[in-house]
């Protein structure tokens, strides 16, 4: 058994990965490079969910496209659009906080990815914020 969860651990990090990740800053790397860059560290499972984005001009959803957009992405072609959430713990923290690793996909494309601290009010960080 512990075969298999150490296999389904690596499989799981491995997807996030590969899934998508890339600032503005190192836009034209691979996934990988762009990783290894970041600084980040994931620890334990991704949560893996879809969605329709709704319009960004409500809460949460307007400070998350700032977030985004400070970091060179734009969510706004893909309002009405069903996009997979991908939500990594990482090791890193915000102010002393856990952060929630956050990327959003469309067509196996990162199209924004921002941390998230759930005991912070608002909690939502862009990547060039978070402190590395």
């Amino acid at each position: 058994m512990a075969s298999t969860n150490g296999v389904a651990r690596v499989v799981s990090i491995t997807l996030v990965f590969l899934c998508c990740f890339a600032a503005k800053t190192f836009a034209s790397e691979s996934i990988n490079d762009s990783i290894k860059r970041s600084g980040l560290h994931s620890v334990g499972t991704p949560i893996v969910t879809t969605m329709i984005l709704p319009q960004l001009n409500m809460f949460p959803w307007r400070l998350t496209a700032n977030a985004c957009g400070k970091d060179g992405y734009d969510l706004r072609p893909y309002v009405g659009k069903k996009v997979k959430v991908i939500q990594q713990p990482v090791r890193e923290e915000y102010a002393g906080k856990p952060i929630l690793l956050t990327i959003l996909e469309k067509d196996k494309k990162c199209i924004c990815a921002y941390g998230v601290v759930r005991e912070l009010i608002p909690g939502i960080v862009s990547l060039s914020d978070l402190e590395r």
